[in-house]
């Protein structure tokens, strides 16, 4: 079943017995968790565990060492990253900034898997853009240069950015490190991590961070 035919059906995320890592050594071996869309996941540890390299495994950033990752059955290696892109959404752990674009120009690349790279976006992605946002309480940052606003702006940029994509499943690398802590909590519970575990929501915040609990639902 492709993602843009699904319908709102449940997808399945399964990572059975990975390892992953880097040239000079395996850093977290033999992990196994399965979930659905619609379900939350949280990653927790100390630093160096591999928490962050996992996420790049599943994202397909990284090649596994050993074992698979499937998508409703299928081995995401088989993927082209487009059709992994319009599944998977992801909020890095940090952004350094190259290019001085436009607020609105960086969620709007969020849309880039469901139109292309040399296609421009219609309307109907704008307003995708503009409504993630505006859901973060950001839409003040619209015009704004992306290399002019805060640590803390940018972080909220990326967020939307995700959230544009409009992934089923969302991975997130401690989306909260840059942001004030007045607005951790209205910002990745209310509009994040509570409106992907709505009903007919459909995506899984993986989230690496100490604010949202292994059994938060």
């Amino acid at each position: 079943m492709k993602p843009a035919e699904d319908g709102g059906i449940g997808i399945r995320l399964e990572i059975n017995n990975v390892s992953c890592g880097y040239h000079h050594g395996t850093v977290v071996k033999d992990i196994s968790v399965g979930l659905t869309s619609g379900e939350i996941l949280c990653v927790l540890g100390p630093n160096g565990v591999g928490k962050t390299t996992l996420f790049k495994t599943i994202l397909g950033f990284l090649r596994p060492q050993g074992g698979e990752i499937l998508l409703d059955g299928e081995n995401v290696r088989t993927w082209p990253r487009r059709r992994l892109a319009m599944v998977i959404g992801y909020v890095p752990q940090a952004h350094t900034p190259a290019f001085p674009f436009r607020v609105l120009d960086v969620v709007l690349m969020g849309r880039t898997a469901h139109i292309g790279l040399a296609a421009s976006p219609a309307k109907a992605g704008v307003a995708v853009a503009e409504t993630a946002l505006d859901v973060l309480g950001v839409s003040f940052l619209r015009d704004r240069i992306y290399t002019e606003i805060s640590g803390g702006e940018r972080q909220m940029v990326l967020i939307a950015r995700a959230l544009a994509q409009q992934p089923r499943f969302l991975v997130m690398d401690e989306p909260t490190a840059n942001l004030a802590a007045a607005v951790v909590a209205a910002v990745l519970w209310t509009t994040v991590v509570a409106g992907c575990a709505a009903p007919g929501a459909g995506r899984e915040p993986a989230v690496h961070s100490g604010f949202v609990r292994p059994d938060a639902r």
